[in-house]
């Protein structure tokens, strides 16, 4: 079963030095210990169906990712450091437990697929 998996424990921090991290159902656990081997030029990220509770403002470390798939999670709230992602193309919010966005989501001029399918209970306010 799933819940026998070990639990890993990576950092944002700890990704390989590579263009895409696909880091799907690893039982992934951030911490906050900072390491220096982090790949400033990370485009893709899929971290889909780890049970994370809440992605650290850190992310916004990865100032060239275009993608960013966080489905199948237990995320109730984004940081604000989100809308950080200047250049992010797709983010995938799906099946998760979200309240509500950021307002900034809205600026995120690059922003062409937002994906909030089985997410339930979710407020968005764009105020122009």
């Amino acid at each position: 079963s799933r819940d026998a998996l070990p639990k890993q424990q990576l950092t944002l921090y700890q990704i390989l030095p590579q263009t895409s991290a696909d880091i799907d159902k690893t039982r992934l656990a951030f911490s906050n210990t900072k390491k220096s081997f982090l790949n400033p030029g990370l485009r893709n990220l899929f971290l889909g169906g780890n049970q994370l509770m809440e992605i650290p403002s850190e992310i916004k470390a990865f100032k060239h990712l275009k993608v960013l798939y966080l489905g199948g999670n237990l995320l109730t709230e984004l940081p604000s450091a989100i809308c950080q992602l200047k250049k992010i193309r797709a983010l995938v919010l799906c099946q998760n437990r979200l309240r509500s966005l950021p307002n900034c989501i809205c600026k995120l001029q690059s922003l062409e697929c937002l994906q909030l399918h089985q997410v339930r209970s979710l407020e968005i306010q764009c105020l122009n």
